[in-house]
């Protein structure tokens, strides 16, 4: 309850400070580790909570820089709030190397999350394992995820 009026509290101190984001009020799940950067900190869980997808660049690099805002990947709406993704994948024994970019216009700043995960193909596993896999893979929710981190930045200067 604390950690959902604090979010609250902190979405609206953004909102009235003109950053443009849609407030909403934001759980942590257990187990989220803390990032501190220079000049903010922000939450992450520590990995997905599966055997088949891990974490290579992570905790995700979050920069604030200035700029004209401009998208050429996919737009997702997180929360309320458009992301612009791009995503590059790399297969390397078995594996797929998925680097991902979420970037945002961010009151007069833009807001980039860079991250690299791998996923295994599935079909080199036996059964019962394919099928873990493959439902670790389709119930993975990576925009979740980042919405959840970007509301819970906390600027520390």
């Amino acid at each position: 309850m604390k950690s959902e009026i604090l979010f609250t509290l902190l979405a609206g101190v953004l909102l009235a400070s003109g950053c443009g984001l849609t407030t909403s009020t934001v759980s942590i799940p257990a187990g989220w580790s803390t990032q501190t950067d220079s000049g903010f900190s922000f939450r992450y869980p520590v990995d997905f909570g599966s055997e088949f997808i891990t974490t290579v660049d992570w905790p995700p690099k979050i920069t604030f820089q200035n700029g004209n805002f401009s998208c050429s990947g996919e737009t997702h709406s997180i929360d309320g709030n458009d992301f612009c993704l791009n995503k590059t994948a790399e297969g390397a024994a078995g594996s797929v190397y998925s680097t991902y970019r979420y970037s945002r216009e961010y009151n007069t700043q833009i807001l980039t999350l860079d991250f690299t995960i791998r996923e295994p193909q599935c079909p080199n596993y036996p059964e019962p394992k394919i099928s873990q896999c493959t439902a670790d893979q389709a119930n993975l929710n990576l925009d979740s995820i980042v919405g959840t981190i970007v509301a819970s930045i906390n600027f520390t200067k």
